[in-house]
């Protein structure tokens, strides 16, 4: 997320909550410094409307670790932040 619509959202986006969006792009994921190994990323527009929704059935903490082996050895992927 750029700096300015960081701004925007910091107040409004919050960690253990779930979102419905609204009028963003899906953009390559690519880039110096990505922050996952997905090929996608969202990203917001001045359109994006963003409306808190209670999905209580999607768990909350699902998580894919990169192994403490794989960051040592250099064998993890170079393409993304760890």
């Amino acid at each position: 997320m750029k700096n300015a619509d960081y701004e925007k959202w910091q107040d409004e986006l919050k960690e253990e909550i779930f979102y419905i969006m609204e009028n963003f792009e899906v953009d390559a994921n690519r880039g110096q410094y990505r922050t996952t190994n997905h090929d996608y990323r969202l990203a917001f527009t001045k359109a994006t409307r963003v409306t808190q929704q209670d999905m209580s059935e999607i768990p909350n903490h699902v998580y894919n670790f990169t192994a403490f082996d794989d960051i040592l050895n250099v064998t993890a992927s170079p393409g993304y932040l760890i």
